[in-house]
């Protein structure tokens, strides 16, 4: 392994190497022997004694109280509301009430997820799922199969994301609903780029685009968009890719998307040959992500800007971001991207002459 990469080659590896870094898990079990969240305060359903009136009531309350921490990016906050309804609602449920459960499933797991809690949103994933069923609610179903492809690339299982989504697919497609179709087209076409086959995965998110088009779905159409710059990323056509990241953009800015938008900086900022560009995008998108608290993605960016200080040959500071990317990953349960992290950090020990430290990050990789 050569102990110093030059600026072209640092340009090549970039385009291959930036956005998602998730490889395959050693294990077959990502899930397996990982620590618990450190969210505290949850209660046991026996902590609820109150009338059912009063519990109704109390549900209520705490749901609202979650959702508005949770639009507000307070996900621990939102986890601890969302763990006291969900308490407040076990038991033998009648019909409308396994509707309340799988919402409040919905908001808790799209927080574990943001903070990389992945064991527990699991949990509550394959509750969604068993719910979903029993109330025979297909929209509920694809949102569960969605989400699932989402944690499954995240811990870089992208050939199960695949099948995943191409059984959502064929469900949605029985449904006979559009959005639905094209939630799990976009979903199938993400995995399959993963996967490096971009021209089928670029099919597949275009045919997205076109039912969002028609049915007027602007944040869906915001995110094929980005996913059609990301597989033209891939295939090495940087203005298609540049165009349309801007759109993807531009739509998320007026829906006030800040997920939305820092997914397509982060585009944007891999996209670009102009490193003062590349590192203006990137820090706007690590800022936004801080804002939701998404540290999967605060990880992948602070890789990302240290790549880019590496090409400008600003080591120090490429140092700073890499070894902040790595303690991000090393805190989080899913790790699929810690040897990525800890080979440019390796290589950049070894720019600064830190041989040990660079041999330790490249063994421990």
């Amino acid at each position: 392994m050569s102990s110093s990469l030059s600026s072209d080659s640092i340009g090549e590896e970039k385009r291959n190497q930036y956005g998602y870094h998730a490889g395959k898990m050693n294990s077959t079990d990502p899930l397996k022997n990982t620590p618990a969240s450190p969210v505290k305060g949850i209660p046991e359903p026996n902590d609820f004694t109150e009338q059912d009136g009063q519990v109704f009531l109390s549900l209520e309350k705490l749901a609202l109280s979650a959702d508005k921490a949770r639009n507000a990016y307070s996900n621990e906050v939102a986890i601890r509301d969302y763990s006291f309804a969900l308490a407040a609602q076990n038991g033998n449920l009648p019909q409308i009430d396994k509707a309340v459960r799988y919402d409040l499933l919905a908001g808790r797991e799209s927080c574990y997820g943001l903070l990389g809690y992945f064991s527990e949103q699991q949990v509550d994933l394959d509750e969604m799922k068993r719910l979903a069923e029993e109330l025979n609610d297909i929209s509920r179903q694809i949102r569960v199969v969605t989400s699932q492809v989402s944690l499954l690339i995240k811990l870089g299982n992208y050939a199960d994301a695949r099948i995943t989504a191409e059984a959502g697919l064929k469900l949605a497609r029985k449904s006979g609903s559009l959005i639905l179709e094209a939630d799990c087209l976009i979903s199938l076409g993400s995995s399959l780029q993963l996967l490096g086959n971009f021209g089928d995965a670029l099919d597949y998110q275009q045919n997205a685009l076109r039912i969002y088009r028609k049915i007027s779905e602007a944040k869906g159409e915001a995110a094929s968009l980005r996913w059609i710059a990301d597989c033209f990323r891939g295939l090495g056509k940087f203005t298609q890719a540049q165009e349309y990241a801007e759109k993807s953009f531009s739509i998320y800015h007026v829906l006030g998307n800040l997920q939305g938008q820092a997914d397509s900086l982060n585009t944007l900022g891999i996209i670009t040959t102009d490193q003062a560009r590349a590192r203006s995008y990137l820090e706007q998108a690590l800022q936004l992500f801080q804002a939701i608290g998404d540290r999967t993605w605060q990880a992948n960016l602070f890789n990302n800007l240290g790549l880019v200080y590496w090409s400008l040959g600003l080591y120090s500071k490429s140092r700073d971001y890499l070894e902040q990317a790595v303690q991000t990953v090393r805190d989080m349960q899913g790790r699929s991207s810690l040897a990525s992290f800890l080979e440019s950090l390796g290589r950049i020990y070894l720019e600064l002459g830190r041989y040990d430290e660079a041999q330790r990050a490249m063994e421990e990789g």
